[in-house]
């Protein structure tokens, strides 16, 4: 693909399909839609439209970001028969999408099964895909073998690190295609007026107490055991935490999440003065909570990606997230109770609060979002194979 300056629009489809990846999108959604050179589109799919995780599609609407279309999976399981069946209607919906609307690109961030689904239709229908996000490392998750699978079916690659950036063309991807911008998410957070205490606890009806912490467990997809162990050893090693504000925030659609929610649910009724539990608190209630915390714990990829910029510490459990590129104010442990209890000791050490202040988030770059508008818009999007980049 060559960068020339075109007068017509292009059609451009954008998907998101959790709550996470369209945190990210939002700010560059708004961008496309002012965008004299691109005609702009936007479906929503997978978590966003089921009731499982409280129909996430109601934060977009409150944004008054358009919905052109819709692709329902029908998400109402999470055994490991029904991933697959997710997968396929995924490929079955927006293929028909896809051949109706022939847009000129789609666009994908991330390495869910649901995006990964709209980037197999796109292939075999001759559609080039833009991928946001690839070349990251989570070795706890298969959302590791899906990244890198979008990544070869993409044409145009956007990296939020120049690490990340170098494994993209590991892959084979040509170093002119695959561009470092930095996070979406931490360009948003850095512009965004969080709320004050006050108003948080007012809005939501919650107490802070002298310590508190933001909870986000998902399952691992590839541990060996079973996922809801692990979430287990937090939750014993949470309980022995006194006089704490506890906020829970709900694991994403994975293998065994139902086990996680209930599981969740029965912990906090044990202790409803200083547990709470949201479905999904939206990008500004979410980080605007984070700025009032001792730490975010769980295995979240904001823990990593965007929460370092807040100054804020983040305990990482298990594997799920290893291998991601981490700034210094990111803990790592074991999912055992023992190791868990041990991080949250280090948060009060006079050293690690010294390191958080010091702390540089690598995933922050300036313009992320103007610069993938801009890139976009110079691109001229023609489907051709691809030749594998060597490099020798």
């Amino acid at each position: 693909m060559k960068a020339i300056k075109l007068n017509s629009k292009k059609r451009l489809l954008v998907i998101s399909g959790s709550r996470a990846d369209y945190s990210l999108l939002k700010n560059l959604i708004l961008k496309f839609q002012k965008s004299d050179l691109i005609e702009f589109y936007f479906a929503v799919t997978g978590g966003h439209l089921s009731t499982l995780t409280g129909m996430t599609i109601s934060e977009i609407r409150a944004d008054k970001i358009n919905i052109d279309y819709q692709v329902d999976l029908d998400i109402d399981s999470d055994n490991s028969t029904a991933f697959p069946q997710y997968l396929s209607k995924a490929i079955e919906g927006f293929t028909a999408l896809l051949s109706d609307l022939q847009p000129q690109a789609i666009l994908v961030l991330g390495d869910r099964y649901e995006v990964f689904g709209a980037a197999c239709a796109s292939l075999f229908l001759r559609i080039p895909i833009v991928h946001i996000h690839g070349g990251e490392v989570t070795r706890g998750a298969y959302d590791e073998s899906l990244r890198h699978c979008i990544t070869k079916l993409s044409h145009l690659h956007f990296t939020s690190s120049s690490a990340y950036r170098k494994r993209v063309i590991q892959l084979g991807e040509s170093p002119k295609n695959v561009i470092n911008v930095g996070s979406l998410g931490v360009e948003a957070l850095n512009s965004m007026k969080l709320l004050t205490r006050a108003e948080i606890e007012k809005s939501l009806e919650l107490k802070f107490a002298e310590k508190n912490f933001l909870i986000t467990f998902h399952p691992e997809t590839l541990s060996e055991g079973e996922p809801s162990d692990q979430l287990k050893e937090l939750l014993n090693a949470l309980d022995k935490i006194k006089d704490a504000t506890l906020i829970f925030t709900a694991p994403g659609i994975d293998r065994k999440f139902k086990n996680f929610l209930e599981e969740i649910k029965i912990f906090i009724r044990n202790d409803k003065k200083n547990r709470y539990f949201f479905n999904s608190l939206g990008q500004l209630y979410y980080f605007s909570i984070i700025k009032n915390v001792d730490a975010v714990i769980g295995n979240s990829s904001s823990g990593i990606l965007e929460v370092p910029s807040l100054k804020v510490a983040t305990i990482n459990i298990g594997d799920r997230q290893e291998g991601r590129e981490k700034s210094s104010s990111v803990i790592d442990c074991n999912a055992d109770e023992y190791s868990i209890l041990r991080a949250l000791e280090q948060l009060n050490s006079t050293e690690f609060k010294k390191k958080i202040l010091r702390s540089v988030n690598v995933h922050d770059k300036k313009g992320t979002a103007d610069a993938i508008v801009k890139i976009i818009e110079n691109t001229e999007f023609r489907y051709s194979s691809k030749n594998f980049y060597d490099l020798s």
